[in-house]
């Protein structure tokens, strides 16, 4: 395998994704992400949507 193949395969790591994620989001200041992990989420989502129902889910 090429380098070249090499770098276009790590473009779509997560490490990678990511860190363009916190790059996009450190523009707007007044913006928050929540990241949950395994069944965390059923747990934190339904104390964060009773408190702050406005936020928007993707």
């Amino acid at each position: 395998m090429s380098r070249v193949d090499l770098l276009v395969k790590a473009r779509d790591n997560l490490s990678v994704k990511f860190m363009e994620f916190t790059r996009i989001a450190s523009k707007k200041k007044s913006k928050y992400a929540l990241f949950f992990e395994g069944e965390d989420e059923k747990y934190y989502s339904v104390r964060i949507n009773s408190i702050r129902p406005d936020i928007a889910r993707y």
